[in-house]
């Protein structure tokens, strides 16, 4: 059990609520200063989930707002020790907009909901210029460029843009029909607040992927990025750093909370997950926070036969790695139509599902990276929650389709191989390899709802697996080869045992019955299927 105790919210992002309660707050607000002082006027800072984000947007705007009076709440922090808290403390009118709570179908209202709320904050309707009157009556977009005018006119200062989660909505609606309406739309909301727009102080977008130019901001320019790949003053202003760690947990849990919960690589330094660790220290137990409650299928659709054998190599073993390249932008339309691996691990990477470390290369123009799964945390995460699960549902309906081709010889064997090579690649090895596909064989056919026995007499010896259902029966027979090159003997092998031990005896004679043999040899699976009558 943890030995200190602390008073942890684990939902909230709002900043003055972890002051005024005193609440578990890491001292994060020397952001502030790294934010104002940078030289750009348009930031894209992107982090993994749970890296604390949201409530670094949040302190940001609680501290610009000019409607707020909050010295009290940094007084105490590092930002109050820096010429930033004098020079910035609420000066400004701040746009603060959450991209996180647009939904496909009503985006258009949510987004002008929160942009009224501005309005009407900063604004008397005596202050609005004809432009936003008539946006408003007619219910169209409100043109963001108009309204940042229309603060600096009345304020004689220069409105702050925060926008969170800037990508969530374009992410969120890939599946939907009107997806490229939303691109299109974004698109020029993005274009009307920071293209040359000579009436914003400064602008910080946040998010998860560092998207390409012709997915989001194709008619944006002058950007400044900061992703996980980037070294800059911003690396340890999101997650926490092994210093603050230690002084949170006891030191006797330092050495476990570094192998579960660190590793997460942002340009040269390294951090752990705030969600995980505070979970920790709420929860006093080791387990996979910041994989519940995410949605992973994108990550689980992807997967293909290729990356499921690399990233089965990292799950075995902390500290396993792979060279890869990486697209440091995600070009979304390359992602999906899976032409090149070095989009879907450049999303793993920034997603925090992989961490990164550069590897030099021959080509100057190539970008790689050696991969590997920085805690044992993730290590869950990929095995419970896409490995096993997203792609278990996927490859269970594919089995079931098999099935029902048993009759189609060459097809069945065909499918079968490529289904359990793909399903052996999530699995470790274990020094029993019958053992391990029998095993698999057998999870499957119960998991389809088929009758199956396994290891029960037939005939005058004892079959693998015995399967039954309302249109026909069959036996599966494995063995193992210790060559790959004597791969189809063995499988071949396995029909004749079928045969010579009268496995198929007692089944139905009313209905087709099949024998099935599958030979093996580590990851490489040979099938065949023959009808017995």
């Amino acid at each position: 059990m943890l030995e200190k105790k602390y008073h942890i919210n684990l939902s909230s992002s709002e900043f003055a609520h972890y002051i005024e309660e005193k609440l578990l707050y890491v001292d994060k607000s020397i952001f502030i200063e790294h934010f104002m002082n940078n030289p750009s006027n348009v930031l894209l800072i992107t982090r993994p989930r749970k890296m604390g984000k949201s409530l670094n947007m949040n302190m940001l705007a609680e501290f610009l707002d000019c409607k707020k009076s909050s010295a009290h709440l940094f007084k105490e922090l590092e930002i109050g020790k820096t010429k930033t808290f004098e020079e910035h403390l609420n000066k400004y009118p701040v746009i603060y907009l959450d991209f996180k709570n647009l939904s496909p179908s009503c985006y258009k209202n949510t987004l002008r909901e929160q942009l009224m709320k501005h309005i009407n904050k900063y604004l008397d309707p005596m202050q609005y210029t004809k432009l936003i009157k008539k946006n408003i009556e007619n219910e169209e977009e409100i043109n963001l460029r108009s309204l940042t005018k229309n603060l600096y006119r009345v304020y004689k200062v220069k409105p702050i843009i925060l926008i969170n989660g800037y990508e969530s909505l374009f992410m969120d609606s890939l599946n939907e029909p009107n997806h490229e309406e939303i691109k299109t739309y974004m698109s020029l909301f993005f274009e009307s607040a920071f293209n040359d727009n000579p009436h914003i102080k400064k602008a910080l977008l946040t998010g998860i992927l560092r998207l390409s130019y012709e997915s989001m901001f194709s008619k944006v320019s002058d950007i400044e990025a900061y992703d996980v790949f980037t070294q800059s003053e911003f690396n340890e202003d999101f997650g926490l750093t092994e210093k603050e760690v230690k002084d949170l947990v006891e030191p006797k849990d330092f050495k476990t909370v570094k192998k579960w919960y660190d590793g997460v690589r942002v340009g040269n330094s390294y951090v752990y997950y705030v969600h995980s660790v505070m979970s920790f220290l709420s929860e006093g137990k080791f387990s996979s926070y910041w994989g519940k409650n995410s949605n992973m299928s994108l990550l689980g659709n992807l997967l293909t036969q290729s990356k499921i054998l690399c990233i089965g190599e990292l799950v075995k073993k902390l500290g396993n790695t792979f060279t890869t390249e990486l697209g440091p932008r995600i070009s979304l339309k390359e992602l999906l139509t899976d032409k090149e691996d070095k989009y879907y691990y450049a999303l793993a990477v920034q997603a925090g599902y992989l961490s990164w470390d550069k590897v030099a290369s021959i080509n100057p123009r190539s970008r790689f990276y050696e991969l590997c799964i920085p805690n044992e945390e993730l290590i869950m995460v990929w095995q419970e929650y896409i490995l096993n699960s997203l792609v278990q549902k996927e490859k269970q309906n594919q089995l079931a389709e098999i099935f029902e081709v048993i009759d189609n010889a060459d097809h069945f064997n065909k499918e079968l191989k490529n289904l359990l090579s793909f399903k052996l690649s999530l699995f470790d090895l274990c020094s029993n390899l019958e053992k391990t596909y029998h095993s698999l064989a057998l999870g499957l056919m119960v998991d389809l709802g088929f009758d199956v026995s396994s290891n029960s007499t037939a005939g005058i010896s004892k079959y693998d697996l015995f399967i039954e259902t309302k249109e026909w029966t069959a036996v599966v027979e494995f063995k193992v080869s210790k060559m790959i090159r004597d791969i189809k003997e063995a499988t071949k092998e396995a029909l004749t045992q079928i045969n010579r031990k009268k496995y198929l005896a007692n089944a139905c004679k009313n209905k087709p019955a099949y024998a099935i043999g599958i030979g093996t040899h580590k990851r490489n699976v040979e099938v065949m299927c023959e009808r017995a009558w």
